[in-house]
């Protein structure tokens, strides 16, 4: 069965969808949306950030439709034991609104501040992507947790 999920992290990226799904998944599939009361935090010492509850924010991010059980499979091993699958509503720019998975960090206590695309794209994506590649002709998709600046 087919799910829509909310990205909002580093899977926004085309590069990293491509290495983690096996397949190109490009930019105009994904339809901009927001769910509200989340945030995007900072992991401290990861690369990458945590959707965590937040009465009163909004996530900003976008939704893939009718992600199929190897993608999502594929998408729950990259997450890893740190996140949680959730059914939330989003919101997308019309107003409109539909029930999508969102992966919840587990913790919350003692996350950073905002994470933000662009910078993550420019500091830590190329040793991201070089560290995400081993894993991925195995099958073991596995969030590089570590990397090098």
């Amino acid at each position: 069965m087919a799910i829509d999920l909310f990205f909002y992290g580093t899977l926004l990226d085309a590069d990293i969808r491509h290495r983690v799904l096996g397949r190109a998944i490009p930019d105009d599939r994904l339809i901009p949306a927001s769910v509200a009361d989340y945030r995007r935090l900072a992991v401290p010492g990861r690369p990458y950030p945590g959707a965590v509850p937040d009465r009163g924010a909004t996530l900003s991010g976008a939704v893939l439709r009718g992600v199929g059980v190897r993608d999502r499979a594929r998408l729950t091993r990259y997450e890893g034991s740190e996140y949680l699958f959730r059914n939330v509503m989003a919101e997308f720019g019309d107003g409109s609104i539909c029930q999508v998975g969102l992966f919840v960090f587990r913790r919350r206590r003692g996350l950073g501040g905002e994470w933000d695309l662009e910078t993550w794209q420019r500091v830590h994506k190329p040793a991201y992507l070089e560290a995400l590649a081993p894993g991925m002709t195995a099958g073991a998709i596995a969030r590089p947790n570590r990397i090098q600046a």
